[in-house]
């Protein structure tokens, strides 16, 4: 992907960059809509090794991966727990991006997260010499 090109050349060697994302996990089979996606045509994910493979092409070293699926899973639970509760949603917020659907897509993700179709992942990477 060119976007990790672009950072490859704008952190300096021996830099960090960190991403921290959505991917797609072990099992099949995805549910629509997501946060991201309304359908699997506009879905672009990738494993974790793949996304490996794609900071190592660019020029970086992936020092740090850690899954932090379970904290996505709480934090979708939490706020459909305030919705149900009837709690307004903040004034900013993901919600205003994922529009009437957003319930819907965060009751998708905790069960894809759940059922190990996605895993939400962060990586630090630093840059080769």
């Amino acid at each position: 992907m060119q976007v990790y090109g672009e950072a490859a050349r704008v952190v300096r060697p021996g830099g960090v960059f960190a991403n921290f994302d959505v991917m797609k996990g072990p099992s099949e089979d995805m549910v629509y809509p997501v946060p991201w996606a309304e359908t699997e045509e506009t879905s672009f994910l990738t494993t974790p090794e793949e996304m490996e493979k794609l900071l190592w092409n660019a020029g970086f070293d992936v020092v740090h991966k850690e899954d932090r699926s379970e904290l996505a899973i709480e934090h979708h639970r939490a706020r459909l727990a305030e919705v149900s509760a009837g709690q307004k949603p903040s004034a900013l917020g993901l919600h205003l991006l994922q529009g009437e659907t957003a319930g819907l897509k965060s009751q998708n993700m905790i069960q894809m997260l759940e059922d190990g179709q996605i895993v939400l992942v962060g990586m630090i990477a630093r840059r080769r010499d």
